[in-house]
């Protein structure tokens, strides 16, 4: 009995190791040094280190956050990450791009290319998601909050404040974050597989505003719609609240 116990122990030890290593690893680029949409740019970004480090911390998970922001040498600094990011089968993946986008007709894809005006390149959602992909984590999520024309334009419009979202419900501290705990813990403990979204279908421009890009406030708007109860906390409930 006292083996079996011992044995139990440790099978539990190393259960509870492997729950606490999972990482999650953040990847978020912003071109906030393009002139018609940087403003746009770093509030998008802001949002989402934002709620990155909030759903690492309630979700239990470890957070590997990696920010780009400058546009020098961007791209080979992207692959040096990626290249010594190590990724367990239990880790998960958030890649995340605000910036200009673009459609290339001789590309099969409905997702577009994130275009690195800088550097002169443009490189698929798809294949950056591939990529990752590769790396065998648990659940991978891309996000590019991007244009998907053939030709750039960007329109500054007034939108609601952040601040106007809901109205949280009368409970406790402790209580909404029990909720936001138990939502965050769902979506990137439970989850497997790997979901690619883009704000912009074929062909289609990407708009965003002062306060941000409108499909990146609409994504964290249901994000904590989620993590306040009001929302289911499943993936497609959240992208489809977010569309």
């Amino acid at each position: 009995m006292n083996f079996i116990k011992k044995i139990f122990f440790l099978f539990s030890l190393v259960l509870v190791f492997r729950l606490e290593a999972a990482h999650f690893h953040a990847i978020i680029i912003g071109d906030s040094q393009d002139e018609s949409i940087g403003d746009s740019v770093v509030k998008d970004v802001k949002m989402m280190v934002k709620m990155v480090h909030e759903m690492a911390h309630l979700s239990g998970l470890k957070l590997n956050l990696a920010l780009f922001t400058e546009r020098e040498n961007l791209i080979k600094k992207i692959q040096r990450h990626l290249a010594k990011m190590h990724v367990s089968p239990d880790d998960v993946i958030l890649f995340y791009q605000s910036s200009h986008g673009v459609k290339w007709v001789d590309i099969p894809s409905d997702f577009p290319c994130l275009l690195y005006q800088y550097e002169n390149r443009a490189i698929s959602l798809e294949g950056i998601q591939e990529d990752l992909w590769e790396t065998q984590p648990r659940f991978l999520l891309s996000i590019a909050d991007v244009c998907n024309s053939l030709m750039e334009e960007f329109v500054e419009n007034e939108e609601e404040d952040l601040s106007k979202m809901m109205r949280a419900k009368q409970i406790t501290s402790a209580k909404r974050k029990s909720i936001a705990r138990r939502c965050y813990r769902k979506l990137w403990r439970q989850s497997q597989g790997s979901l690619m979204v883009s704000s912009s279908q074929p062909f289609q421009l990407s708009f965003g505003g002062v306060q941000g890009g409108f499909f990146t406030k609409m994504f964290i708007k249901a994000l904590k719609e989620a993590s306040q109860g009001y929302l289911q906390a499943d993936w497609s409930a959240i992208l489809q609240r977010a569309q």
